[in-house]
């Protein structure tokens, strides 16, 4: 954030250092205080904005940040994988005649948040951006790419995202065994923005709420929709990478949550059409 920030506003290349160096302390810092860290997750949005992590030692982590964040790669075949890891075929790229090979990543480093849910010894994730002419590949670089023209066209946008889901009273076990149909909603009946049902789902919206803050995830607001067991939850409008990266970790934080909290009494999220 602070990067992104001091990019739109011209500063000369010796304060963007500067900058990025007290950044860099800052993040040392962090990791310096927590003893217990011995993980991170680094994590990667593939072109259809599924997050994708690898937990990566300490110390690598520690040797990337003294680097600018350089020295990760990431699979070429990650690139071209649908919903279930179904590969897409690209000729030159990804097909079956291709090497599968590495290509050239680094960490972003104003893209650290925690991960409230986690153990302390791997409590902290971040973004990976691919580099060279694989950026053009990369959700998070093409996002910047498109900032910075409009920054030097003297035009600021604005964006927010709004996620619709709908909770379900299923067994997580049983939901692919019934194809996916007929699935029984959290509740029967619509109940759009009833004060009544945000009582009622108190535990559900309090974890939604305390969980997004630690994560540093900007929400405007969280409310039932038009819909049997539909949800909304609206971010914050921003200009940044962050806000797009506040998306990718929202829908996760749903899914975790609800899934894992809920699991117990059979309960399940469908998010944007995807069953998960």
């Amino acid at each position: 954030g602070i990067r992104d920030c001091l990019l739109s506003r011209g500063l000369g290349d010796v304060y963007k250092r500067q900058i990025v160096n007290e950044m860099i302390r800052n993040i040392n810092s962090v990791l310096h205080d927590n003893k217990s860290l011995k993980f991170v997750s680094v994590c990667f949005v593939d072109p259809l904005g599924q997050l994708r992590s690898k937990l990566v030692n300490i110390n690598k982590i520690k040797s990337a940040i003294d680097k600018d964040g350089s020295g990760f790669t990431i699979a070429l075949p990650s690139l071209a994988l649908g919903y279930c890891d179904t590969q897409i075929e690209i000729p030159g790229f990804s097909s079956s005649k291709d090497s599968f090979g590495d290509v050239p990543a680094k960490i972003d480093l104003g893209s650290f948040r925690l991960s409230p849910w986690e153990d302390e010894s791997q409590n902290l994730l971040c973004f990976l951006e691919l580099e060279s002419d694989y950026s053009n590949f990369c959700c998070r670089s093409i996002l910047k790419k498109i900032l910075e023209l409009s920054k030097n066209k003297k035009m600021f946008p604005r964006f927010g995202v709004e996620l619709e889901f709908t909770l379900l009273n299923e067994d997580l076990n049983l939901i692919s065994e019934k194809n996916f149909t007929n699935l029984q909603t959290s509740t029967k009946e619509s109940s759009y923005n009833l004060l009544h049902r945000q009582t009622a789902q108190n535990e559900l919206y309090n974890d939604f709420v305390t969980n997004s803050e630690k994560m540093n995830i900007e929400i405007e607001a969280w409310h039932e929709e038009m819909g049997p067991g539909f949800m909304e939850v609206a971010l914050s409008s921003g200009k940044s990478i962050k806000s797009a990266d506040d998306t990718i970790l929202i829908k996760h934080l749903i899914c975790l949550l609800y899934t894992s909290d809920a699991a117990d009494e059979g309960l399940g999220v469908d998010l944007g059409g995807r069953r998960i």
